[in-house]
């Protein structure tokens, strides 16, 4: 995903952080699901979790967020995984980040993971080489997935970009009214 990302000539989104969303960024960002078929080589689990590296950062109360994390790693899941601000719409402008997914974590059983790897891979491709040439965000890559090939193994919950993406997953709540879903 690397190499189709930093070599490609498709443009930049229009509507892009200029210190941040480079090539390299976003070459980088796209590669998430790829490092966890790869670890998947060299690990046994069941679920393959991504979490980012300044995810901590994001959260109210780290300490229980961390839990979270050692929880879910023996916990079982049938879908993919993955918190999101945005409710599921049609449409999709490449040119802009669409938060459907929050992007900084999520769970994907290995039942899943070559699947969606394919997925983002062929969805990814067509992006920079077909639908106008545009390198855009991963979780831009995913709304397409799911949207197109991904509505049987992937669960999206509602989250915002904070301790919203652990907690909801499995308490149910709503991140702006805090009751039950």
């Amino acid at each position: 995903m690397w190499n189709l990302g930093i070599n490609t000539d498709a443009s930049l989104p229009n509507e892009t952080n200029t210190t941040k969303d480079t090539r390299e960024y976003l070459s980088l960002m796209n590669t998430k699901v790829e490092f966890l078929l790869r670890s998947a080589e060299i690990c046994e689990d069941d679920n393959l979790i991504w979490i980012d590296f300044a995810i901590l950062k994001l959260f109210k109360d780290p300490q229980r967020c961390i839990q979270y994390f050692k929880d879910y790693a023996t916990m079982a899941f049938d879908k993919v995984n993955i918190p999101g601000c945005w409710y599921k719409e049609e449409a999709l402008y490449l040119n802009a980040i669409h938060w459907r997914f929050c992007g900084s974590f999520f769970i994907v059983p290995r039942i899943h993971l070559a699947q969606f790897y394919k997925d983002c891979k062929d969805s990814f491709t067509g992006f920079i080489t077909h639908d106008g040439h545009i390198l855009t965000w991963e979780v831009n890559v995913w709304n397409h997935v799911e949207f197109y090939k991904g509505k049987d193994y992937i669960k999206w919950y509602y989250a915002l970009h904070d301790d919203g993406m652990l907690t909801s997953l499995i308490e149910n709540v709503d991140p702006w009214t805090g009751q039950k879903i």
